[in-house]
């Protein structure tokens, strides 16, 4: 990571090149990077943090992200100084200057921040990471707020945040790509090799709980070639044991 400002600098000025940003915006964001460098050294401070970044635009732009009745210049400006966080961060300028500054708290908070940097590290992109982002943060407010820690992790807290959120089943575990894999997968056994699926659903029902009629016949039509399928009526075979153990109990107490 390059810390030296003015390193730092010189490196974004050849990436723009290179990435051919020329004309009157080029010129801008070099104008602004002498600002910058000119403020730096005026404090005598050499080295570039983020921190020390978002100073610089709370002091001199009056915010280190977009807010309403900012003008035009003042978002070029804020854009150079975050092209330069961001390059240092990253070794790329980010997407978009963020409107929205996302805080995560706590424990679980911590342990997101770890997670944002380990996919970064592993090369995902910040588009990725930001729709990722999007939906961690309100997953963390929610545990902040009904003070949960990463400790109070389960299945249940997680049902139940799908829940206040109101997402469905359907739209947390049905999405296009998700049966576009299930799709590719019955294709690749299909006539090759032998699949068997339970469910609890009539067939007929399926393209209500896909949400998506032609892939679903895709699917059935595939599955149903060759088969056989079978209809099993009564007692759930999960609780059978605990059904006779009832009865067992029940008989003993009234020979009692």
């Amino acid at each position: 990571m390059i810390t030296d400002l003015k390193l730092l600098i010189e490196t974004c000025r050849n990436e723009m090149h290179d990435r051919e940003y020329t004309g009157h915006h080029a010129d801008m964001i070099n104008k602004e990077w002498i600002s910058v460098f000119q403020w730096f050294s005026e404090k005598g401070i050499s080295e570039f943090t983020t921190s020390l970044g978002y100073q610089y635009c709370d002091e001199i732009i009056g915010s280190h992200i977009i807010v309403d009745g900012m003008t035009f210049k003042q978002k070029v400006r804020l854009r150079a100084v975050r092209m330069l966080i961001s390059y240092q961060k990253d070794g790329d300028f980010e997407f978009r200057t963020p409107r929205i500054e996302r805080s995560f708290s706590g424990e679980t908070g911590e342990k997101i921040l770890l997670f944002f940097q380990h996919e970064r590290s592993i090369g995902r992109s910040e588009k990725t990471i930001e729709c990722r982002e999007f939906y961690l943060h309100s997953f963390n407010q929610y545990l902040v707020q009904n003070k949960l820690s990463f400790n109070d992790m389960s299945v249940d807290v997680i049902e139940e945040y799908f829940r206040f959120m109101g997402y469905e089943l359907s739209n947390r575990h049905n999405s296009a790509n998700h049966l576009n894999l299930f799709f590719q997968l019955i294709s690749r056994r299909y006539e090759k090799k032998s699949t068997i699926i339970t469910s609890n659903k009539n067939m007929s029902k399926w393209s209500e709980l896909f949400k998506d009629p032609m892939i679903t016949n895709a699917i059935l039509d595939r599955l149903l070639h060759h088969s056989k399928v079978i209809q099993m009526i009564g007692p759930s075979y999960r609780t059978k044991d605990l059904i006779l153990a009832d009865k067992e109990s029940e008989e003993q107490s009234q020979n009692w």
